[in-house]
């Protein structure tokens, strides 16, 4: 008699079984770890803006930039700030959140809204009026001379 060499169905489909089992338990602590890390990366997306706003505040006489031109909704940068914030060594991806997969899939719809002055090569808007839809709320006082 001559033995062949081989699986046989039956160890085939016990090995992908197991194989099946162990995905099924390590899939959900992986999607939670790609969370945490979004969730980080998020909150140095965070850190960087207040870094810049304090940069603009130290340039221009301890005063934050004012959304004058924004259209009143806490999310809306002003062009011109959002230029400077530029500058400091943010990027585009910056100004939305990881875990927010709308701001993610429409990033250019939220990036060129009611603005069409982007210039890719020169990373910055060519006109100083408008306003960048974010994905992070600037609480700033919309008056300069309040109080």
């Amino acid at each position: 008699m001559r033995k062949q060499k081989g699986f046989t169905l039956i160890e085939l489909l016990v090995v992908i079984a197991i194989i099946a089992l162990l995905m099924s338990i390590l899939m959900p602590a992986l999607s939670r770890a790609r969370e945490q890390a979004r969730r980080q990366n998020c909150g140095g997306r965070v850190k960087q803006h207040v870094l810049a706003c304090n940069i603009f505040a130290h340039d221009n006489d301890g005063k934050l930039p004012l959304p004058d031109t924004v259209g009143a909704w806490l999310q809306d940068v002003a062009v011109n700030v959002v230029n400077f914030m530029l500058t400091t060594g943010m990027t585009r991806e910056m100004f939305y959140c990881p875990s927010n997969h709308t701001h993610q899939k429409q990033n250019d719809l939220f990036w060129l809204f009611n603005n069409d002055s982007w210039n890719s090569t020169l990373n910055r808007f060519t006109r100083e009026n408008g306003f960048i839809c974010s994905g992070y709320d600037y609480i700033l006082q919309t008056t300069r001379n309040a109080f």
